[in-house]
């Protein structure tokens, strides 16, 4: 019985041993994942934080707004709403970077500091404006025929999805954040809106002042009794 007992008891260590192995080895592999992770959420940070990146970002970014007003304007021309090839491969290649650059930033901070987070506005834009050029891609893709038919009608109500083009204008302005110049340019016109604003005022009364004061002297001058004048540029001008 003593046997009985001493077997059960080395069974008993031996499992908690067991277990105990695997746990440190768990810890070891959740440490090495987790050291894995910051190494790469370093590396990221490092380069979404570079000029060269934020340059060249900035470079798609313009590159993209010329492309889309060529787009619009060769659409326009031509009649029809169908996609060119050409132009759906260029669409996929901006889509594409513009996606490994959301990636890239969420990895250097996490999604919730990138969506909470310091610049949190231009985060938002940037994921609105690439979810809906993806959104835009399946769009194209399920209807290539480029004419509103019958088969593409259940279709419609996504192409509301290509007025998020302005979006992607839009995200031009972003290149403020990284041309310190341009920054200052517009931190100063935002700064002086107010000012703008009274000034178009006063620009407006002193206007409105003057052409009270000439209209009402060329109507004395043009109905005195003395004076007839039959000059119609001057009836259409000072008239009312």
């Amino acid at each position: 019985m003593d046997t009985t007992i001493g077997l059960g008891t080395k069974t008993a260590k031996e499992s908690w041993k067991n277990l105990l192995s695997d746990s440190i080895d768990l810890d070891k592999g959740t440490t090495r994942l987790a050291k894995l992770h910051g190494c790469i959420a370093a590396w990221a940070s490092k380069l979404v934080n570079s000029t060269k990146f934020n340059m060249f970002f900035a470079f798609v970014i313009l590159t993209n707004s010329v492309y889309l007003g060529a787009q619009v304007e060769l659409t326009a021309n031509s009649g029809t709403m169908f996609v060119h090839p050409v132009w759906f491969i260029i669409h996929l290649v901006y889509v594409g970077l513009f996606s490994v650059e959301i990636a890239l930033r969420v990895i250097a901070v996490g999604p919730v500091a990138y969506l909470t987070g310091n610049g949190w506005a231009w985060h938002w834009l940037d994921t609105v404006a690439v979810l809906s050029s993806w959104v835009e891609l399946v769009v194209d893709l399920l209807d290539r025929s480029g004419k509103y038919s019958a088969a593409a009608s259940n279709f419609r109500i996504m192409r509301i999805f290509r007025i998020t083009r302005l979006v992607k204008v839009v995200r031009s302005l972003s290149l403020v954040r990284f041309i310190g110049a341009l920054r200052t340019l517009v931190y100063s016109i935002a700064d002086t809106t107010k000012s703008l604003i009274w000034a178009l005022l006063l620009l407006l009364l002193i206007q409105y002042t003057f052409g009270i004061l000439f209209t009402d002297a060329a109507l004395d001058y043009i109905y005195s009794e003395e004076v007839f004048v039959k000059d119609e540029n001057m009836k259409r001008y000072f008239g009312n």
